[in-house]
């Protein structure tokens, strides 16, 4: 799938952190975290063999302008998604996006790996919206099919450390309050822990007009903890969670 043409960055932007001008939006937009680019660029030209009409690409941010959706891939975790969604939604163009990428399997919970799930239920824990999300679980706000896999999943800044490791020695970092939280998501039955969906779920709703509808769709490529397992399946993860997303937004793929 070709960039297409780079934008004259002399435009105004979006912002500092994205510097990307207003036009590389659209009113229906991907947001892809915390994946590798050329696997995203691969499952892109794969579903949208398009060429892009319009490419910006600055700091840890990429966007791509096709048709009739944007397509954004952005670093892990909150410290990228804040000042991204803040810029973004902040013109009022973008009136529907959605969040893919992959997740871990918490233990016991009983998910395909690969397969695409929509993330009705989110939880904030270890992350920097843990104090400022009072109203949990954090939800998706749009009208998705109903044939589309539902999961909940708890969101966290630490990769290495959510996960069974925090419940010995195998983890540095002891006595917090993060084994406490991996705990409780054991005993409530979470399914899938990510690092990026309560965070979406929650700037979308502060920095969004009351009529953005917003989703995240996740895909597991590995237990909890087994991050070995993870590159395998990221290409498979990522093309489900990128067909059901265009499905949701109502474009049209190959």
């Amino acid at each position: 799938m070709p960039a297409g043409p780079a934008h004259n960055l002399m435009q105004t932007s979006l912002g500092p952190n994205t510097n990307a001008p207003t036009d590389v939006l659209d009113e229906r937009c991907v947001l892809c975290a915390g994946e590798d680019r050329d696997e995203l660029l691969e499952t892109l030209g794969a579903a949208n063999p398009r060429q892009a009409v319009a490419h910006s690409r600055y700091r840890s941010y990429e966007f791509w302008r096709f048709g009739d959706f944007c397509m954004i891939l952005s670093g892990i975790g909150t410290g990228c998604l804040e000042p991204l969604l803040f810029e973004i939604l902040r013109p009022g163009i973008v009136q529907k996006i959605v969040l893919i990428g992959t997740a871990g399997i918490m233990p016991g919970a009983k998910v395909e790996m690969g397969e695409a799930c929509l993330i009705d239920e989110a939880w904030p824990a270890g992350t920097g919206v843990d104090g400022e999300a009072a109203q949990l679980p954090l939800r998706p706000r749009c009208n998705p099919p109903a044939n589309v896999r539902r999961a909940s999943a708890v969101s966290t800044d630490f990769y290495y450390g959510f996960s069974p490791a925090v419940l010995s020695v195998r983890y540095p970092i002891q006595g917090g309050r993060l084994r406490a939280l991996f705990e409780e998501h054991q005993r409530r039955g979470t399914q899938l822990v990510d690092m990026e969906s309560a965070q979406f779920y929650f700037f979308c709703m502060y920095f969004g007009a009351s009529t953005l509808e917003y989703a995240a769709l996740k895909a597991p490529t590995n237990l909890a903890g087994c991050g070995d397992q993870q590159i395998p399946h990221n290409r498979t993860a990522l093309a489900n969670c990128l067909q059901t997303a265009l499905r949701l937004l109502g474009v049209a793929s190959k």
